[in-house]
């Protein structure tokens, strides 16, 4: 018998069938119901039949709790019939622009209206009075309020999420630690989510990360495996030479030597290999390290075998070094777990740790010595003294005295301060008075004066003004303390004389030229103060060595040697000129302006090299008015090498200028009249 056919019930039945239920209920009953469900779903029963939305009209008591609930701003009675608690709701709950079907969280309050971007045309609002104003802005502190409350709740379940998760990992046996976690690629979207966890999430989530967790167990255990043969092997030897390796250098394998680090690379792939068959929350077994542990033992014992080897034969060769090694002990394993160190290395190193330990005793600073070959001490004078006491330094002498060292070394530098205050006396005596009048120009003068004041030299020269030995160790302070002179711009070779003045200083009381060594000063003293008083440079020293003035007698000229210093300038100038257009003639492409600057550039040492520094000044020497006589043509063959070197570099490189550059900075008054103003 066929099934009977349902029949249909008219459209405008469903709804009173369906809410029968519902919408027979006494009101405040269904008000007491509605209070428990969301806003948006009251205005969803309210759209079901007539019955239900007169149960959910405006002035009904549900929107008077849900309003309450949702603790938001008051509503005025004077707006009261503009804003009524369901329109706000209404407004909160639904999500719809009240002028187009975009979806848009932002409500126009001052409109009481939802508008999304496009139409944010806002309508006349529904009343201007100050109370309506005072609410809408009321809203949107609610709005915003909402909002925060809404994100931190999101961090506080994520973090929580995050939290959970890691704790159930670390209930489990084995328990995965933290750290393994984190490194896993996909651990941060795991936990990125505002759902609290659950059973199945967390099903998921185990899923996903397993296969990185295996990875990173598998690689973790093979490496505290390797760990744990490391340490057998080295059972029985000091703790310092097994304490290099840890998980770092397992991993990264740095430090050690290749026969090591194969070895390593051998055992973790061996022991991975293992573990691969195990499943990511599977107790890994132990390992057993029988096999492989007398491999372990040869290879890593042999920095310590070799070591005690040579220890022993250093010892026996030099009885008193015992107390040295054993200091030593501890850098020695470092030492011997450097790749491809041999046996016979260790008396090397041990020459340069004894001499390291026995010159930082008396030079505390070791950062100002070199522990080289040939050594170097930057304290003035250290690596003279160094030399002449070399033996007390010698790791095979059993002769090492430390007082006796330091007693050494004071002494000596002693002898170098009488030395110098010495010198220093000796060329004061000798001086102009116009000498030391350069010194009133001087930047800081009294803190000059305190330098010198609180140097070593003052005690044996404290009856002297001491302005005039502040010019002293200006002028000389290169003899007496390390030199930098730049070779490619020594012109007066002062850099040689320095070095050749600082030999002479620095040699034991038996060998001390005084005389020497006093006469060497005395020249670079006065190049110093041929500089420094010579505005227009090396043309205008020729003219005072000319006239036998030098630092004894001074440089001031009357108006007489002034006329004949230009004179003298003059002559010099105009054989250079000479000079230059003579070699005009002998080439086809000349810059004769810019070779005529270049080549007095030259003469004067301002531009040239060390190399070409000797050349020049014979040049000059050509070219003086001493030589009463001078032929251009036969000057040229003489230099003409030089000349036309010179010419090449300026038409490679051109300087343009129209005027002398000496003569007319000279003449222009640009520069200071200070007699201690140089012109280079």
């Amino acid at each position: 018998m066929p099934p009977k056919k349902k029949k249909n019930i008219p459209a405008r039945l469903v709804s009173s069938i369906e809410s029968r239920g519902l919408g027979g209920l006494p009101t405040e009953l269904f008000d007491e119901i509605c209070g428990y469900i969301k806003p948006v779903d009251v205005l969803n029963v309210g759209c079901a039949n007539k019955r239900l939305a007169f149960l959910t009209i405006p002035g009904s008591r549900i929107w008077t709790i849900h309003y309450q609930s949702a603790a938001l701003p008051p509503i005025p009675d004077t707006i009261s019939d503009i804003v009524h608690t369901k329109k706000v709701l209404t407004l909160i709950s639904r999500v719809g622009c009240f002028n187009c079907p975009a979806r848009t969280k932002h409500v126009d309050w001052g409109a009481l209206k939802r508008i999304c971007s496009k139409c944010r045309k806002l309508s006349r609002l529904a009343s201007a009075n100050m109370e309506f104003m005072d609410w809408v802005q009321k809203m949107y502190q609610y709005e915003n309020l909402t909002e925060a409350d809404r994100r931190a709740q999101q961090i506080a379940i994520i973090e929580q999420r995050r939290e959970d998760i890691i704790n159930r990992y670390a209930a489990m046996n084995p328990p995965i630690p933290q750290d393994i976690l984190e490194y896993c690629s996909g651990f941060t979207k795991t936990w990125d989510s505002p759902v609290p966890l659950t059973n199945r999430i967390f099903t998921n989530i185990t899923r996903a990360l397993g296969p990185d967790i295996k990875r990173l167990r598998i690689d973790r255990i093979s490496r505290e495996r390797y760990l744990e043969l490391h340490n057998t092997a080295m059972e029985g030897i000091p703790l310092q030479w097994s304490s290099y390796m840890s998980i770092y250098g397992v991993t990264y394998k740095m430090g050690n030597s290749r026969e090591e680090n194969e070895f390593i690379s051998k055992c973790v792939s061996m022991i991975a290999d293992q573990l691969n068959d195990f499943k990511w929350s599977d107790a890994f077994p132990d390992f057993d390290s029988s096999p492989y542990l007398d491999e372990a033992r040869k290879l890593l014992r042999a920095p310590y075998e070799k070591c005690v080897k040579a220890k022993a034969d250093l010892v026996s060769r030099y009885p008193h070094l015992v107390p040295v090694l054993e200091s030593l002990n501890d850098s020695m394993c470092y030492f011997f777990q450097k790749p491809n160190t041999e046996e016979s290395d260790l008396e090397l190193w041990v020459e340069e740790m004894v001499l390291k330990v026995r010159l930082g005793k008396i030079f505390p600073r070791l950062s100002l010595t070199e522990h080289t070959s040939p050594v170097r001490i930057y304290a003035f004078g250290g690596t003279e003294w160094y030399n002449q006491n070399k033996d007390a330094f010698d790791y095979k002498q059993d002769n090492w005295n430390y007082e006796e060292m330091t007693d050494s070394w004071a002494e000596y530098r002693k002898t170098l301060n009488e030395r110098v205050a010495s010198m220093y006396r000796h060329i004061i005596g000798m001086c102009s008075p116009e000498i030391f009048e350069a010194c009133i120009y001087y930047d800081d003068l009294e803190g000059l004066i305190q330098d010198v004041e609180e140097s070593s030299e003052w005690p044996l020269l404290n009856d002297l003004d001491p302005v005039y030995v502040v010019l002293m160790r200006r002028y000389l302070s290169d003899i007496s303390r390390h030199s930098y002179y730049v070779d490619d711009y020594d012109f007066h070779g002062m850099g040689k004389s320095t070095k050749l003045a600082q030999s002479l200083l620095t040699v034991p009381s038996s060998e001390f030229d005084e005389p020497k060594f006093w006469t060497l000063c005395e020249q670079h003293f006065n190049q110093t103060c041929l500089t420094e008083h010579s505005k227009c440079g090396t043309i205008e020293q020729t003219y005072y060595t000319y006239r036998g003035m030098d630092f004894r007698t001074g440089f001031t000229l009357d108006e007489a040697g002034k006329e004949d210093l230009e004179n003298w300038m003059d002559v010099i100038i105009e054989r250079l000129d000479d000079l230059a257009d003579e070699l005009e003639e002998t080439r086809v492409d000349y810059l004769h302006d810019c070779f005529k600057q270049q080549l007095l550039r030259e003469v004067q040492g301002v531009r040239g090299t060390q190399k070409t520094f000797a050349t020049a000044r014979a040049l000059l020497e050509e070219v003086l008015p001493t030589k009463l006589e001078f032929d251009p043509a036969e000057c040229l063959e003489k230099y003409a090498d030089y000349l036309n070197e010179m010419a090449d570099e300026v038409e490679r490189d051109p300087y343009d200028s129209e005027e002398d550059f000496y003569r007319g900075e000279s003449e222009s008054g640009s520069e200071s009249d200070r007699p201690d103003c140089v012109l280079m």
